[in-house]
Parts: C-alpha cells; sequence; structure tokens
C-alpha cells in the first residue's frame, strides 16, 4: 500500500455542535473513526435565516429570527473495551435576534414583539462508543485497516448555560436540559479510511429528550416531548484532500405543553444540503456546508443557512 500521510484523510470524530446546532443535520463524517490519541479542535461558524434559535426544537410558526454563532469544540480519541470511542465539549457562542408579529383575530391590533439574545450558549459534553467494526487502532494500524459496516453508540447532554431571559420571545440558551442517544451506523466503502476514492454512507437516528423550562415566555412552565430524527449523508473523496457529501435529515415530536395545556405544535420536517471538504494540511482542514429545511408542517423550523468548520487534528 504507497504511503499516505495519516492526517490528511482525518475529520473530527464529532462535527457537529450540541443538540443540532444547525437545523439540517450534525454533519457528514460527524463520527468517522481515527486513532487511538488524536485530538480534534474545531471552530465552527453557523448562519441561518429560520424561525427558532440555535435549536430547532424551538421553532415558533410566524418567527422570524436570524442567527449568528461560533462553536468551539474539543474532541479526543481513546479506546474503551477495545473499540474506537471519544469525547467531545462543545460550547457555542454569538447572538441570535428575531421578531414576532400577532394580530388580532380579523387581522387587526397587529403587534410586533422582537428580541435578541447574545453571549454563551448551552454547553454539550458528547461521547461516541464503538460497539462493531471500528476498533481502537494505532496509527500505523489505522492506515492499513480495511473499513466496511459500523455500529456505534453516542450519548450527549446539553446543559442550561446558555443566555436566557423569559422575557424574551427567542433567546441563545433554552432553560432546560437535553438528553440524546443515538446509534451511528453506516458502511466505509474502500482500501483503508485513508483511500483517496473512500466513499461513505452513513445513517444516525437519534432521540432527544427534555426537561421542563420553568420561565418560559409569558408563561410559567413549559414541557416538551422527545424529537426524534435520523439524518444520512453520502460522501465521496475524489482524491486525498477533496471530498463532498449529500446531507438529509427526517425529524418528528417535540410538541409542547404550556402550563399544563397542549400547544398542539408537533413538529415534522425534513431538510437537506451538500457538503465540501478539503484538507489544506496534514493537520489542517475545512468543511463546509449550504442546506435548509426542504419540507414541513406549520409547526415545523423554516429557513436555511451555511456552516463552515475550520479543524485542527493533532
Amino acid at each position: 500500500m504507497p504511503h499516505v500521510p495519516l492526517k490528511l484523510a482525518l475529520g473530527a470524530i464529532v462535527l457537529a455542535a450540541a443538540t443540532p446546532a444547525f437545523a439540517i443535520d450534525d454533519g457528514p463524517r460527524a463520527y468517522f473513526p481515527v486513532p487511538v490519541g488524536t485530538n480534534n479542535i474545531n471552530l465552527i461558524g453557523i448562519t441561518q435565516k429560520t424561525n427558532s434559535s440555535l435549536d430547532p426544537a424551538t421553532a415558533i410558526k410566524g418567527a422570524d429570527a436570524t442567527v449568528d454563532v461560533g462553536v468551539l469544540q474539543y474532541t479526543r480519541a481513546f479506546s474503551l473495551a477495545g473499540n474506537a470511542s471519544a469525547l467531545a465539549v462543545v460550547m457555542p457562542f454569538g447572538e441570535v435576534r428575531g421578531k414576532l408579529t400577532l394580530s388580532g383575530p380579523l387581522g387587526n391590533n397587529t403587534i410586533t414583539r422582537e428580541s435578541n439574545s447574545s453571549g454563551l450558549g448551552d454547553v454539550s459534553v458528547l461521547g461516541v462508543f464503538g460497539i462493531v467494526g471500528s476498533p481502537a487502532m494505532t496509527r500505523q494500524q489505522y492506515a492499513q485497516f480495511k473499513p466496511g459496516f459500523s455500529l456505534g453508540a453516542l450519548a450527549m447532554i446539553t446543559a442550561p448555560t446558555g443566555a436566557y431571559d423569559g422575557d424574551k420571545l427567542i433567546n441563545l440558551g433554552t432553560n432546560r436540559w437535553a438528553f440524546r442517544v443515538g446509534a451511528p451506523f453506516g458502511w466505509a466503502i474502500g482500501d483503508s479510511y485513508l483511500s483517496p476514492r473512500l466513499t461513505t454512507i452513513e445513517f444516525v437516528p437519534s432521540v432527544t429528550v427534555y426537561t421542563d423550562n420553568d420561565s418560559p415566555f409569558r408563561a410559567g412552565n413549559r414541557s416538551q416531548e422527545a424529537l426524534y430524527r435520523i439524518e444520512g449523508h453520502l460522501t465521496h473523496n475524489f482524491n486525498r484532500a477533496f471530498w463532498v457529501s449529500a446531507d438529509l435529515t427526517a425529524n418528528t415530536g417535540g410538541e409542547t405543553t404550556t402550563d399544563g395545556k397542549s400547544d398542539k405544535n408537533s413538529k415534522t420536517w425534513t431538510g437537506g444540503g451538500l457538503t465540501a471538504g478539503m484538507n489544506f494540511s496534514p493537520a489542517f482542514g475545512i468543511s463546509a456546508t449550504y442546506g435548509g429545511i426542504l419540507s414541513g408542517n406549520d409547526a415545523a423550523p423554516e429557513g436555511d443557512g451555511f456552516r463552515i468548520n475550520a479543524r485542527y487534528t493533532f
């Protein structure tokens, strides 16, 4: 097998930030295995025109919001029971601005509510654990390993550390805990993970549950049902440095209950996007995604956005 600079083909094990920091997906190759001992620092920029805050589960029908945030993430790969695993800490920061126009029952007495929120977002800790097809490997073993089917598990906790004010319609933080579990799986087709013609087919089914928000806008308490998601990615390397991905996701759930009364706003939507990635050196690479909501019911997130992810590997 010809010599290939090992880090040239590496992406972050965990590409996306937190419960979805982007309304579309976590991102392609988000749970790509890497050699034990690998560290990644990711700086992610996200801009969206939408009807929610940073978390699309907070979508509000009729709202018009702009999200401009950065996400700083550190990931460390290690071995657990002989399988490739990783832990990541994710910190979003930035600003969300929004407005909601309300009308009376006959279309009169129109009122526009505006708000903005800036600072730090909700911090997340994420673990990814290999189960099948992703053994813990040294750098030398990784370069020679022929991949195939793999299955893992993910668990994420998002804490209510972000900027939040119950008098504001839209906030950067969510004022609640979120717990997500999932089972990323897929197939890698190529002689090795470093193949210049590597193709991957990836699926990430997951469910997120929430604690109550005890200070929602103009109410005393708000609960939210679980949100179910499955995302998929088809990626392909065109050479050792450049790859692309087609991205799709389907979501359902998330109905809220405010002060004991159902808001009848269960959300169902699909999203899609395209991603291109480029590795400029063995340690540095960038990927960019454009995508948006393809279809959804009245309560679903809306809009589109752009994400750019700069990665440093060491």
